[in-house]
Order: C-alpha cells, then sequence, then structure tokens
C-alpha cells in the first residue's frame, strides 16, 4: 500500500479534521485535492466513507464502500462499510449479498454473521435470521451478544426468542 506522503498526507489531515468539526463539504473538498493516483487508496476510501456517512448519504456511501472492498478485501470493515451502506438504503437483499462472501474471508468474527442474521431479520426471514444469530454467538462471547441483540431494533422481530435463549 503506497504511504501518503506531502502534500496528499496534508489534505488527508486537513479531511480528518474537517470531518472532527463537523465541516463535510470541506472534508470532502480536501480530499478532492489529493493526486488522482490515490484516490482509491483505502485509507482515502475508509475516510470518504465517513464523510458521507455523518451526511447519511447511504448512497454515496454503497459506491464508495464497494470500492473499499476492492482496495481492501483483507479488511472486514470493507465489507462491513459497504453492506451496512445498503442496509441503511432498505437493500437488505443486496446488503445480505454484499456480506455474505465475508463468511469465508473472516471465519470467526461474529459480527458478520450477526449482521446477516440483522439483514434477515428486516427481510422476514426469521428462520434464517435466528440461524445466523446462532452462529454469531457461537463465534462471540454469547452472553455480550445477546445483550446486544436485545438492544438492537433491527433484531426486533427475534426479540423475545433471543431472550429465552
Amino acid at each position: 500500500m503506497t504511504a501518503l506522503e506531502p502534500p496528499d498526507s496534508y489534505h488527508f489531515s486537513a479531511a480528518e479534521g474537517w470531518l472532527v468539526l463537523g465541516s463535510y463539504p470541506d472534508a470532502l473538498d480536501e480530499l478532492e485535492r489529493i493526486s488522482p493516483t490515490l484516490q482509491e487508496h483505502p485509507d482515502i476510501l475508509l475516510l470518504r466513507w465517513h464523510v458521507h456517512a455523518k451526511m447519511k448519504d447511504w448512497k454515496a456511501c454503497a459506491d464508495v464502500g464497494k470500492r473499499l472492498v476492492g482496495a481492501a478485501p483483507g479488511e472486514i470493515s470493507s465489507w462491513q462499510n459497504y453492506a451496512n451502506s445498503l442496509f441503511y438504503e432498505k437493500r437488505y437483499r443486496e446488503a445480505f449479498d454484499a456480506l455474505f462472501p465475508a463468511i469465508e474471508k473472516f471465519p470467526k468474527e461474529w459480527s458478520v454473521p450477526y449482521n446477516l442474521a440483522c439483514y434477515e431479520c428486516q427481510m422476514g426471514k426469521l428462520d434464517e435470521a435466528m440461524s445466523w444469530f446462532k452462529m454469531a454467538q457461537a463465534l462471540g462471547n454469547a452472553d455480550e451478544i445477546k445483550q446486544q441483540a436485545l438492544r438492537d431494533p433491527d433484531l426486533g422481530p427475534l426479540h423475545q426468542t433471543i431472550h429465552g435463549l
């Protein structure tokens, strides 16, 4: 991965600062000033994704997230950010399909089946959602995952069943 050098590193730092300050258009302007050859750099894409997420521009997030998966397929956050962008647009089937390959790439990561459970739940596929949820519990701290699920509105239709586990 190419390291960011001045002046690109300055624009990147400025974009981070604008993001923290809540000036999202200025953050995007700074990111645009970075060299065209570095626009697909995973760090640039991730920061761009976060700016658009703060703006709740899920369509832009989905575009950036897809590019992020291509640029950094070994990072679980790439897959989750992309899938969640689709989820927030209520494109549940696409979110599921986008995250599903991560099951094989990250077989020990409980958050992948957990998110798949959320997507299935929102599609009304409660049996499938419960299967994914149980897989998540098997991979992580079952009690903590249960408590998180009981607070998660995306798993609302399963709350009674999860409570009984």
